[in-house]
């Protein structure tokens, strides 16, 4: 079997793969745990190496002491003949290094060294800190010896190969040619060198997606007779899958489909191995109405799967692929389910049976609240689940259970959210009473929840409830509710509060809520005769969140003075007003060295620019595109900031943003960056083809 694994040409399609797959799957699997290579990560100790070569164990010798009068401690020294340089530099003719530098543990001498005379080993090495070479510190002590300290066959060996092609991967800024290089290595491997690259091609997936020379070979290690193998094959399938939003290689899929339908139907026992493949099942697109064996399969492995893993990878399957005439199965899965079953597992099982079976799943989960009450057990799960469908015919249930005396802290703060969102006025009472609770996390639900309602009991519940709340934030967000049912009673808190750092918001809300004749007058006296700036500041933003005609006409004035004290308060209050003059002042702030000052520019463009286009201003919009793509682009820029102007640029629809987007996908440095999490998605919900 191995030699027909082995001659098996690397130039064949998916479809030649496929014919081979039944014979390789049904052979007799040898154990992962057997596989020194399995989930071998080699390009990360690869990146923190100064110096990678490959060399021979030219001698081994070994001096032996006594520690103590008692204790026999092996010195061990190893002598290394460079073979070959793959990254870094090294000179000299020989390499002397003791146990203690590669990494090994302390020895007495009653066990062989690990490291034999005329072995060939890739070694990786950091700089020290004396200047000398120690084992790649990178690489975990709990990995396999023989992946911290690969034993090569020859200087050519296709792990000093793999090795090399890593280097290259690194060395290359654009994400394209990584996966390019990475794609015709794996073309060729066959062994224990294709996990690391299969590793390595997991994390670029996004572009490996839009690749279409990726499908051979990971088909084709997908039937791998290595486990370790097979198992990566399979998780890169399943990223691939993940990452590809354009959907036009019918022809791959097709083969991802084969080699996934062979496993899960073979006797394979491994959980990783079949969790991963119905997970990559999942993202086949299209697979009900293109595979129709899928829903047959997958309904199988949700009522028999071996382990709670694999019947959760199943129904997990079944929601993202929507198959027709699977919700029922679901829902009896979440029907079997003990009342006592963990939180986690059941709150799975109601979200995928939300999705599959939705006009039943109200109905199943108000039979299961009414068990769980009875026996007395845990009802968050049925409780948010509720919620989140707008059930208000529990509300019955829910009330029953906020009553129980042993309801736990966490119960009552799942019920007083899942109140929030049903909107009910039954629930008035017992939010009044949580409004009085110790803990303010469940004070702060049911305020939520009293301001939803926005009754005549619930706005008095808060009224009762205002000066007697300890905290300030809480107490200012009272106000603002009552204001908007048009009781003053907060105003004096609000104004007093006004200036104090990190509540100004929060009290101009109140404030704007509240609409008392008073405010006007008293914050425009603060703002003309006050020489503290921070109170000037408060009271600029209390008179526009009022909407005072004259602080509106002032802002505009302010926003035109570069140098004016309170430019970054106009700045940051200039969105809220909904007045689109403001655009074409903001976007000279864009540019600002004061990052800040033009972070804050960003977000009051935005919700200007959500609001719609208004006549003449097209203009100021591409102006606004031109100095945010200036900034997107320039690597020197701030991050944050530079994510702040992709989001504006989606905003303004510019159709310069789509080339910027694939320049900036492609560059390997902003790999793991917020920026690149954000471009990435910018990227994919654009549609955006990459090659």
């Amino acid at each position: 079997m191995t030699s027909s694994i082995r001659s098996l040409s690397i130039n064949k399609g998916p479809l030649f793969v496929s014919i081979v797959l039944v014979l390789l799957l049904t052979a007799a699997p040898s154990k992962a745990a057997d596989e020194w290579f399995q989930d071998w990560q080699l390009e990360s100790p690869l990146r923190q190496s100064h110096l990678v070569l490959v060399a021979r164990v030219a001698t081994v010798s070994e001096l032996r002491v006594v520690e103590g009068a008692k204790t026999n401690t092996t010195l061990r020294e190893y002598r290394f003949q460079p073979v070959q340089l793959v990254k870094g530099v090294f000179s000299r003719e020989e390499l002397a290094m003791t146990g203690a530098d590669l990494g090994f543990p302390s020895e007495d001498g009653s066990s062989p060294p690990p490291l034999k005379q005329g072995e060939l080993r890739l070694l990786l090495l950091t700089r020290g800190r004396r200047s000398g070479f120690v084992g790649c510190g990178t690489v975990s002590r709990e990995r396999p010896f023989e992946q911290r300290m690969p034993l090569l066959s020859a200087s050519d060996d296709a792990i000093a190969q793999t090795a090399a092609t890593l280097v290259r991967v690194q060395a290359s800024r654009s994400r394209q040619e990584q996966v390019q290089i990475l794609v015709a290595r794996l073309q060729e491997a066959d062994g224990p060198e294709a996990v690391p690259l299969l590793q390595s091609l997991q994390t670029r997936a996004f572009m490996a997606a839009q690749n279409p020379e990726v499908a051979d070979p990971l088909v084709r290690l997908a039937a791998h007779e290595s486990v370790a193998i097979r198992s990566s094959a399979i998780h890169a399938i399943e990223r691939v899958l993940s990452a590809d939003y354009l959907h036009r290689d019918t022809k791959a899929h097709g083969a991802y489909a084969d080699v996934l339908r062979k496993l899960l139907e073979s006797d394979f026992a491994l959980t990783k191995l079949r969790v991963a493949a119905l997970t990559a099942l999942s993202r086949l697109p299209h697979a009900g109405e293109r595979f129709p064996w899928a829903s047959a399969l997958l309904l199988e492995r949700l009522r028999e799967g071996q382990t709670y893993a694999e019947r959760d990878a199943a129904a997990t399957a079944v929601a993202e692929l929507n198959l027709p005439g699977t919700g029922e199965a679901v829902l009896r899965s979440l029907e079997d389910l003990p009342l006592d079953e963990e939180n986690p597992r059941e709150k799975f099982f109601a979200t995928v049976a939300a999705r599959t079976a939705p006009e039943k799943i109200v109905d199943s989960l108000l039979q299961r609240l009414q068990k769980s009450l009875a026996a007395g057990q845990s009802v968050t799960v049925e409780a948010e689940q509720l919620g989140e469908l707008g059930a208000r015919n529990a509300v019955p249930f829910l009330l029953q259970a906020a009553r129980s005396g042993d309801l736990e802290r966490s119960g009552r703060l799942v019920l007083a959210r899942s109140f929030v969102k049903l909107r009910d006025p039954r629930t008035v009472p017992v939010l009044a009473e949580w409004l009085g609770n110790e803990r303010r996390d469940l004070r702060s639900a049911a305020l939520d929840g009293l301001s939803a309602i926005g009754n005549d009991p619930a706005v008095a519940a808060v009224g009762l409830r205002l000066k007697q709340e300890p905290h300030l934030r809480l107490k200012l967000r009272m106000a603002e509710m009552l204001g908007r049912n048009g009781i003053q009673d907060g105003y004096s808190v609000a104004i007093e509060h006004l200036a104090d750092s990190g509540y100004t918001e929060l009290a101009s809300g109140a404030l704007g809520a509240i609409k008392s004749a008073r405010t006007s007058e008293d914050l425009l006296t603060i703002l003309e005769n006050s020489h503290d700036l921070t109170w000037s500041a408060a009271a600029l933003s209390g008179l526009l969140a009022v909407r005072d005609p004259v602080a509106t006409e002032k802002l505009f004035v302010i926003l035109a003075d570069q140098r004016h004290p309170l430019l970054a308060t106009a700045v940051k209050n200039a969105g809220k007003l909904g007045d689109r003059r403001a655009l074409p002042l903001l976007t000279s702030l864009i540019t600002s060295r004061n990052t800040d000052l033009a972070s804050a520019a960003l977000r009051s463009i935005d919700p200007l620019l959500q609001a719609g286009a208004a006549p003449g201003d097209s203009v100021s919009v591409r102006d606004i595109a031109t100095a945010c793509l200036g900034i997107l682009q320039d690597p020197y820029a701030a991050q944050e900031l530079r994510v702040a102007t992709l989001h504006t640029l989606s905003l303004t629809g510019d159709a310069r943003l789509a080339d910027a987007l694939k320049s900036l996908v492609d560059q390997s440095e902003l790999r793991g960056s917020a920026l690149f999490a954000r471009v990435e998605a910018e990227t994919r919900r654009q549609g955006i083809v990459l090659r």
